[in-house]
């Protein structure tokens, strides 16, 4: 029984210690957050490489005062919110992706890539604020790359030419879906569609935010606090027989 008893004592701290690695500071995925300064409907979804990924985020309504969030997966690069106004402006836009794109350099070529979100924070730092834009009475498109994307600060409404907007670095408005292509010309945005000229105007506030630590477990984590409490159970189970063993010893 001896070595039963030093054997839950081993496994214990085996547990105890391999806990300090899980428990603490588990990391949650990119956050989003939108606070909407118009009333619509709105749909959140996940995308990876142009396609959806994975189920939507969110769809609802959404008001000014209100706001909703999440966490993106760590294996999306990029992501999505189509939005329709429900106050009478007539505001649309049909698809507003959001993404980080860089350079990859191999002996054969020179392509695009998107950084996968799981790395996105590393990079833009703790916090980005971006302003969600629609158009009047039609549909439109939008790329943001978040590479170009620092301080911008958020007007009502912004004047596009061809595409592009001087105060909005990174963003590519367009009339036409989105089709990602990361072969182009490196002058060229992966993203193509077909450049949007006239105004754009404010429906709200995106906020994208580093991952949060929090003491929840993961699935691994879930697994050693099981294995932690079958211990605890061992060693209660060893500490209620060693003492009857011990008394037959001593009686000879």
């Amino acid at each position: 029984m001896t070595l039963n008893r030093r054997y839950a004592h081993r496994l214990a701290v085996s547990t105890a210690m391999a806990l300090l690695f899980v428990l603490p500071g588990v990391t949650k995925g990119l956050q989003w957050e939108y606070e909407p300064n118009r009333e619509g409907t709105m749909t959140v979804e996940a995308t990876k490489d142009g396609a959806v990924f994975g189920p939507v985020l969110f769809t609802g309504t959404v008001a000014p005062g209100g706001k909703c969030s999440g966490t993106l997966p760590d294996e999306v690069n990029d992501f999505q919110i189509s939005f329709a106004a429900t106050d009478g402006s007539g505001l649309t836009v049909e698809q507003f992706k959001v993404g980080l794109i860089e350079v990859v350099e191999n002996p054969a070529e020179i392509i695009y890539r998107l950084l996968e979100f799981a790395r996105v924070w590393k990079i833009k730092g703790p916090r980005v604020e971006i302003p969600v834009l629609a158009r009047k009475d039609a549909p439109l498109t939008a790329f943001v790359d978040l590479g170009p994307v620092s301080g911008v600060i958020i007007f009502d409404g912004y004047e596009v030419v061809e595409g592009r907007c001087t105060e909005l670095p990174g963003y590519l408005f367009g009339t036409t879906p989105l089709e990602y292509d990361p072969t182009v010309r490196l002058d060229e945005s992966p993203f193509r569609t077909t450049p949007f000229t006239g105004t754009v105007s404010t429906v709200g506030k995106l906020i994208l935010s580093e991952p949060v630590a929090t003491p929840v477990a993961s699935g691994w984590g879930l697994v050693i606090v099981v294995l932690l409490l079958l211990t605890a159970g061992a060693l209660a189970i060893v500490r209620r027989r060693h003492p009857a063993v011990h008394s037959l010893s001593t009686r000879g």
